[in-house]
């Protein structure tokens, strides 16, 4: 947590203050009781963020839990403190980033309640670490458990969406099961155990393809490493292929948002033109790669392909790696050991045919250690052997042969030749002077999406600022990644010159 981040907590506990002198109540005096103990914490000099997130003994944990029980009393159903989600989420986030599974288990639902339902991998995330941290003995584990007897239904509330969201009955079974052996039960709960249990009574329908990334495990040489195993069982079962849209609406959007990126936008209408024509449905096309001088939104231009088809996007930049552990994993015996970074990503994201943008491949490095990178991506790449590439950790053959590839270069001079011919080239133009707004548009999108607001919550840009930085790019396009870094500091000094002296927005005349 930064020093800003302790002021936003001090300010916290002020308003806690006023709060519980308004509500008049007894029984809000526990939550100054709470505060008391933190603030002290906090302005201790010898206080160490480290034992907050990393508690040994009940007295670091009550810093970070505290935080979280203080904050779910600020929600609906806790008449002790005002109904404040706003309040509510600031406490949470602060215990969640020190943290707290409840805290995040919380923000997570409340997400959940104000309708954001599309499936997030936080859900199964969260509620696999309450599972194993559920199996735990040890004191601090039973005494944060005694005081949130409400994880049990957010924990379950979090791994049925996750199995409603996947339409993964073996998930549903997984949890309704666990339900069972604890006898729980909670009427909150009523709609999705319902949904959870249809899926267990339909049987899979053909419509749905969907593959076997992994066929077997081999088994480990101790309880250790049989645990660590046990997390990846998930991919012995099939896993969902998203299939192609049925129209070209989204080719549409993306032509508007990368005009300068027809040639790729054409080759993949072919692949989705060819595959309906021979009825096949699942979303695979050749590997692409596109060339282009440096700062034309290539990276960009895959992440918003990614999210136009509906596929989990993972980046790996090749720039300077020279091991290839990451592709295969590390093998067994080493502190290290750990699966291959793409089998991680599929399992976190249950899909066997996720999108993979090769970031920067033409500096991929050569070294031998541990195998030649390129090498080993070869084998991935080439449709003969990609469905039976070994994992170094799972020691067992992994199906790659449905991932999309995409790769991005400057330039393809020093790339191996046989890589190269595994994919189908595309030169990158240089966006047009008409391209200005729709790249603008993109620009101030990316700043609002890294703030974590709306792009109509930026300042406005000085009618003639952004008219001369329209001329300059017309007169020369170029980087857009350097476009963008003007941009930005262009909104700095905008949004610095609407504050006065104090830190406080100027008021509007």
């Amino acid at each position: 947590m930064t020093a800003q981040g302790i002021d936003q907590l001090l300010a916290l506990g002020e308003k806690l203050k006023n709060d519980v002198e308004e509500s008049g109540k007894r029984n809000t005096d526990v939550f100054l009781a709470i505060w008391d103990s933190i603030e002290l914490r906090l302005l201790d000099e010898d206080f160490d963020l480290v034992s907050a997130r990393e508690p040994k003994n009940i007295v670091d944990l009550s810093v970070r839990e505290g935080l979280v029980d203080i904050g779910r009393c600020y929600l609906a159903g806790d008449s002790r403190l005002p109904n404040d989600r706003n309040i509510a989420e600031q406490w949470l986030a602060i215990g969640a980033e020190l943290g707290s599974l409840m805290g995040q288990m919380l923000l997570l639902r409340m997400n959940i309640e104000v309708g954001r339902t599309a499936y997030d991998p936080r859900w199964l995330q969260a509620f696999q670490r309450w599972q194993a941290e559920e199996e735990r003995s040890d004191f601090l584990w039973k005494n944060q458990n005694q005081r949130f007897d409400m994880m049990r239904p957010v924990a379950f509330g979090l791994g049925l969406q996750a199995a409603v969201g996947l339409k993964d009955a073996a998930l549903a079974e997984e949890v309704l099961g666990i339900m069972r052996a604890l006898s729980f039960d909670d009427l909150q709960l009523t709609g999705l155990k319902w949904q959870a249990e249809m899926l267990l009574l339909q049987n899979e329908p053909a419509s749905e393809p969907s593959r076997q990334i992994l066929k077997n495990i081999t088994p480990g040489n101790d309880s250790k490493e049989n645990q660590a195993l046990e997390r990846f069982k998930p991919l012995l079962r099939p896993l969902p292929l998203q299939t192609w849209p049925g129209s070209l609406s989204w080719t549409e959007n993306l032509g508007r948002e990368y005009p300068w990126m027809s040639r790729a936008m054409d080759m993949l209408e072919n692949e989705w033109a060819l595959n309906r024509v021979t009825g096949q449905p699942v979303l695979k096309f050749r590997p692409l790669l596109l060339v282009g001088n440096p700062g034309l939104g290539k990276s960009r231009f895959v992440q918003s392909l990614g999210e136009a088809l509906g596929l989990p996007t993972a980046f790996m930049t090749m720039a300077g790696m020279n091991d290839n552990m990451m592709l295969k994993g590390t093998a067994r015996g080493w502190s290290s050991a750990r699966a291959g970074y793409l089998v991680e990503f599929m399992l976190e994201n249950r899909q066997a045919n996720p999108l993979v943008c090769l970031d920067e491949i033409e500096k991929i490095g050569t070294g031998r250690n541990n195998g030649r990178l390129w090498e080993t991506l070869l084998t991935m790449l080439e449709p003969a052997t990609a469905s039976r590439v070994t994992d170094e950790f799972l020691l067992g053959p992994v199906d790659y042969s449905s991932v999309n590839w995409i790769a991005t270069a400057n330039d393809v001079e020093d790339l191996p030749e046989p890589l190269q011919s595994r994919f189908t080239i595309i030169r990158v133009g240089e966006p047009a002077r008409e391209d200005f707004d729709c790249i603008l548009t993109n620009i101030l999108k990316d700043i609002a999406r890294d703030l974590g607001t709306e792009p109509w919550a930026l300042p406005s840009l000085n009618p003639q600022v952004a008219g001369a930085l329209r001329r300059r790019f017309q007169r020369k396009p170029g980087s857009l990644r350097r476009l963008a870094v003007i941009t930005r500091s262009l909104l700095q000094l905008e949004a610095k010159a609407q504050m006065d002296e104090d830190g406080a927005l100027r008021r509007l005349q």
